[in-house]
């Protein structure tokens, strides 16, 4: 962040300056000169390996002066599903199912399937009733959407449900 500050005072104090800048006249023929740009860089993280980055970048150009960046960005969506997948093959289902569940679309799905996240180790029926108890599924059988007992917390800009603490 403080890179970020330091590059963008540095280029609003260059553009003040430059209006206190005097040359002498001098006559230039641009004719047939392409113009400047600015070029965004293309970042790779590794075309061929298994990874949870994907890259940005973006460029700015005006007449005098052009920027360009670019950075990675972790998907979480990913990471967790690479942890599920490890720990399914460890022949932890359960956790890898559980893991998968702090997803509120995964959670939802897998009710909608008559086969229910774990809760707390409990799974099937026994589970269906423990989410009855903290008030996740209502008693009709219907999903409580504001899941007032759920863990949650935000990671991303996204919100994501854990596993229930009481």
């Amino acid at each position: 962040m403080h890179v970020y500050l330091f590059w963008l005072l540095l280029v609003i104090t260059g553009m003040l300056l430059g209006q206190f800048v005097w040359a002498a006249d001098s006559t230039v023929n641009y004719k047939n000169q392409p113009p400047v740009s600015a070029i965004a860089p293309s970042p790779s993280v590794g075309s061929a390996t298994d990874s949870c980055l994907t890259s940005r970048s973006g460029a700015i150009q005006s007449t005098f002066i052009g920027i360009s960046g670019g950075g990675t960005v972790i998907d979480l969506s990913c990471v967790r599903r690479k942890d599920a997948r490890m720990l399914a093959s460890l022949g932890l289902k359960i956790s890898a199912t559980s893991l998968m569940c702090q997803d509120k679309n995964v959670w939802v799905a897998m009710y909608h399937a008559k086969t229910p996240c774990p809760y707390l180790g409990l799974i099937g029926d026994a589970a269906i009733e423990k989410y009855k108890e903290i008030g996740r599924i209502n008693e009709d059988g219907s999903i409580n959407h504001s899941w007032t007992n759920a863990t949650q917390y935000n990671a991303g800009g996204r919100n994501y449900y854990g596993q229930p603490y009481n």
